[in-house]
This record gives C-alpha cells, sequence and structure tokens, in this order.
C-alpha cells in the first residue's frame, strides 16, 4: 500500500496528480493474493486511514467503510482460518502501532478517493458480481452524500 500511502501525501501536501492517457503501464500478474499479502495489504490500508482521517470522517464515511470490511472479510474468508487470522492480526496490530497523524483538509483527499470498484477483466463468481454492484452504489452515493 506504499503508492497509495505515496498517493495521499502528494494530495496533503498540494502536490497534483496526473492522468496521462497517453501512458500505458502494463502490470502481469496472477490475482491470487496470499495471507501474508492479505494482511500486509489491511495493515497497509488501515495506517493510511489512521494517518490521514479524523474521527468524524470515520463517521461520515462508515457506509463506504462497511461495505470494504464485508468485502475485505470474504475475501480472507476465502482463504480459510489462515486468510481469517491474518485480517485478525492486521486489526490488532495496527491499533498497537503509533501512527504519525497527518494533518490535511479532508475535501482535497475526498475529492480524489475512488467510487466504485472497477470492472475486472477476470471471471468472478455471480457473488462477487452483485457484491461489486452493491458496493459501488454505496461507494458513489456515500461520496455524494459528503
Amino acid at each position: 500500500m506504499e503508492d497509495s500511502e505515496f498517493s495521499w501525501r502528494l494530495i496533503a501536501n498540494n502536490f497534483k496528480i496526473l492522468y496521462i492517457p497517453q501512458c500505458l503501464i502494463y502490470h502481469y500478474y496472477d490475482f491470487h493474493v496470499s495471507v501474508q499479502k492479505i494482511y500486509d495489504v489491511e495493515l497497509g490500508r488501515y495506517i493510511i486511514l489512521k494517518k490521514y482521517l479524523t474521527s468524524r470522517e470515520y463517521i461520515l464515511l462508515a457506509p463506504s467503510f462497511l461495505m470494504t470490511e464485508i468485502l475485505t472479510w470474504g475475501y480472507a474468508a476465502l482463504n480459510g482460518t489462515k486468510g481469517i487470522s491474518s485480517k485478525l492480526n492486521a486489526i490488532k496490530d495496527v491499533w498497537a502501532m503509533p501512527v504519525e497523524k497527518i494533518n490535511v483538509k479532508s475535501s482535497s483527499l475526498l475529492k480524489h478517493m475512488d467510487t466504485e470498484i472497477p470492472e475486472l477483466e477476470f471471471r468472478f463468481n455471480p457473488i462477487f458480481r452483485a457484491s461489486r454492484k452493491i458496493a459501488n452504489f454505496i461507494y458513489r452515493n456515500n461520496i455524494r452524500i459528503l
């Protein structure tokens, strides 16, 4: 999640992140996330949220966070007890970890947040597709309300 944290840090320091459509990046990988990767990604995500958001913002974004938690717990569960243990350990470790708070105007971060899970080029089961639609609806409307 260091790339995400770097982006948030740039925005917090008033840098612009530009999209250049002529630039192509090819990222070849197997869409399999190990239990260690579950831990690393979840820990990184929780650190970013703890570092940049206030209690008020957690409350305002609660519908989106709840949906994300449902999805990430579901993915962890697909990896069995080791996946669930990885997610639990990430939660436990982030709350025990001192994290430097970054003061940033929340509106600058919120306007850069993704409001949907993109359609992936992979074939997933109907449960994933339905979850994606529900999540995107919640994400879009939560940001709209803010």
